[in-house]
């Protein structure tokens, strides 16, 4: 008597059934290494966007004690024309005090080191002689 046989397309064709499961498993192995690429990115992002927020929070407490912010965008130029052709500048009549800190690095972990160490400088009390 006639029996149907259950068979595979991989019981049909072992070596492309392989094959196919080599590449899936090739493919899968990329899948997660972009996924940890991507979430180590992520970290940074919100790592960038915490010092930005701390640095607007930082840069708005010191605009309403009378200090003035100018941030300069990576830019082609000199530091000093930049500052001085910079629009809305501070009053230049009365007393005041005037402060340029600049930050650079070539790499994120140097810019939130050096942001870490101006916040810290910033948000330490000044010794006043008497």
């Amino acid at each position: 008597m006639e029996q149907w046989q259950n068979l595979t397309l991989g019981g049909i064709f072992p070596g492309a059934a392989e094959t196919v499961a080599g590449l899936q498993a090739e493919a899968d192995d990329l899948l997660n290494k972009y996924a940890a690429v991507v979430g180590q990115i992520n970290a940074k992002v919100l790592a960038l966007d915490a010092i930005a927020a701390n640095t607007l929070g930082l840069a708005a407490a010191m605009t309403a004690a009378g200090f003035y912010l100018l941030p300069l965008a990576p830019a082609a130029g000199n530091w000093q024309s930049r500052i001085n052709t910079a629009l809305d500048a501070p009053p230049t009549t009365g007393v005041s005090a005037g402060m340029v800190i600049i930050c650079q690095g070539p790499d994120l972990e140097a810019v939130a080191e050096q942001y870490s160490r101006l916040s810290s400088i910033l948000t330490s009390p000044v010794a006043v002689p008497k």
